[in-house]
């Protein structure tokens, strides 16, 4: 609150802001309680729906399918994709992606070994990679200009890792703790169902 005038508020006007002040932060404490506890909600919801769609196939191809496409509509990612670790342990290979160009989706398959994406199912906990271009360097696998970030989960059943979840943000897309929380609840499921199919 202003006033042209010198000394023009009182200690009465004080009291008064502040207790606005008060309310007005109370109100706008409630207002973010109840948009956490609805956008909690509707994820509860996706991870249902998408739990339900991967058990309700014991196809393969059809459970990577339907787990990419899901994860994309609830993560909100410009691209995302599986690799699986190939039977030689020593590459990665992808097995399914929504989104992308034919470059990205055709790509020879990834070494294992010294890595990013090996990196990380070693550590085998999510990790959010916020400029994927300068971490990967172009080196290890293709990765379309139209992303900028990364989100990747080990994808592991029984201790024993299968492959890796990768989900990719555009230029203004930088994922978060709630999206990291999202994503290993979404591969746990689609790791599950793998192992199922």
């Amino acid at each position: 609150v202003d006033s042209t005038r010198l000394n023009h508020f009182t200690s009465e006007d004080e009291a008064l802001l502040s207790s606005l002040a008060a309310q007005s932060a109370r109100v706008i404490q409630t207002t973010r309680l109840y948009e956490e506890a609805r956008r909690r909600a509707e994820e509860l919801e996706l991870l249902s729906e998408v739990s339900r769609g991967l058990s309700s196939t014991l196809d393969l191809r059809g459970v990577l399918a339907e787990a990419v496409a899901q994860t994309a509509r609830v993560c909100r990612a410009e691209i995302v994709s599986v690799f699986f670790i190939c039977e030689d342990g020593l590459r990665l290979e992808m097995a399914a992606c929504h989104g992308g160009s034919d470059k990205y989706r055709q790509q020879p398959d990834v070494p294992l070994r010294n890595s990013l994406l090996g990196k990380i199912i070693r550590a085998a906990k999510p990790t959010i990679i916020k400029d994927l271009h300068a971490e990967n360097n172009g080196s290890e696998f293709h990765v379309d200009d139209s992303v900028r970030s990364m989100l990747a989960v080990p994808l592991v059943t029984k201790g024993k890792p299968l492959g890796i979840l990768c989900l990719y943000g555009g230029k203004r897309r930088c994922f978060d703790a709630d999206d990291e929380r999202l994503l290993g609840s979404l591969g746990r499921a689609a790791a599950m169902a793998i192992e199922n199919a």
